[in-house]
């Protein structure tokens, strides 16, 4: 008993003077002061079951966190990441994430590791019927992931990569978001139409509808006769931008002293501007637009005699969409 003591002290020393520190307080606290380096173990627990719980954390009696030996964590009401404003800079909203998740693919798979667990499945302490290695999981993969959002992907020391999957909750919830005003504006559009076709029997076609313009005009331009072999020339982005943006009809319609037109621009739009013509193809008016997802422009009687009027949406220098407006002066 004596040698056991002794050779167990002397343990005690060796690593108190080599890489690492050992300190037990009065209150039972543990304290580990190590100089380990990158990647080194500060604190290291070997087990030889798959059911084994290192790092066991009990409270009140009950079970309040633990780390199993296959390599999973379980935690009773959930955990907290450091997510206060004090802890963040440079902060900006997350550009078109609708379009980011599309490029995303989840996955179903089996781990290559699945633990031979038969040796175990008599162990006294298992809590598990079936091993969670052996279920059929779902995810991303790691290198794909990176050439869409490198920075929550992580190498590690043994060559793998690793992903935070709670960074990507948020741009979940920014492209939900961006998909419900996308769906609600196309509710609208189809409700508009519908009134549209009830009250006239058809939609109304602008024979200008389709055109590009390589520059946007400006109040002075004059009307040019329509290239048919730019329209061949159109891209399939610009055919997906164009599909997702949305004119409304303004509202008065007629007005007298101002009317509002609305739209709906998707998070993928360079530039934009809605611009008003008379009925023999003059630019009368170019007005820029700025804010994507739904917003609105103002005319006021001022800038337009009184008369009918097409006005135009134009998304990357390709006309979307045109309605008529009527100003009536009293």
């Amino acid at each position: 008993m004596k040698r056991k003591f002794l050779f167990a002290a002397a343990m005690f020393c060796c690593a108190m003077s080599a890489n690492a520190q050992l300190k037990v307080y009065k209150d039972g606290s543990v304290m580990v002061d190590t100089k380990a380096g990158n990647w080194a173990r500060a604190f290291y627990t070997k087990v030889y079951s798959p059911y084994s719980c290192a790092y066991h954390l009990r409270y009140n009696n009950e079970d309040v966190f633990y780390v199993c030996a296959e390599g999973w964590i379980w935690c009773k009401k959930g955990g907290y990441f450091g997510s206060d404003y004090k802890l963040k800079k440079n902060i900006h909203k997350i550009h078109s994430p609708l379009e980011t998740v599309k490029k995303l693919n989840g996955v179903q798979y089996d781990y290559t590791d699945t633990l031979n667990h038969s040796e175990f499945k008599n162990y006294k302490y298992s809590k598990l019927k079936d091993p969670l290695s052996n279920k059929q999981r779902i995810g991303l993969i790691a290198q794909e992931v990176e050439t869409v959002l490198p920075g929550v992907v992580k190498m590690l020391d043994d060559s793998t990569k690793a992903i935070s999957y709670t960074d990507i909750i948020a741009l979940l919830v920014e492209a939900v978001k961006e998909q419900q005003q996308l769906f609600t504006a196309q509710s609208e559009k189809i409700k508009e139409l519908e009134k549209e076709i009830a009250s006239n029997g058809s939609s109304f076609k602008n024979p200008r509808n389709g055109r590009k313009y390589m520059a946007a005009p400006s109040a002075t331009d004059k009307d040019e006769d329509f290239d048919a072999e730019n329209e061949t020339n159109e891209s399939t982005f610009e055919d997906d931008i164009t599909t997702n943006a949305f004119l409304f009809q303004n509202t008065p319609n007629p007005f007298s002293t101002q009317t509002e037109i609305r739209y709906f621009l998707p998070e993928n739009v360079e530039n934009a501007c809605i611009y008003v013509f008379s009925l023999n193809g003059n630019l009368l008016l170019t007005k820029p637009i700025t804010q994507l997802g739904n917003g609105s422009i103002i005319i006021s009687n001022s800038e337009l005699s009184a008369g009918m009027y097409i006005y135009t949406l134009a998304i990357n220098g390709v006309e979307v969409d045109s309605k008529r407006m009527i100003l009536n002066r009293k």
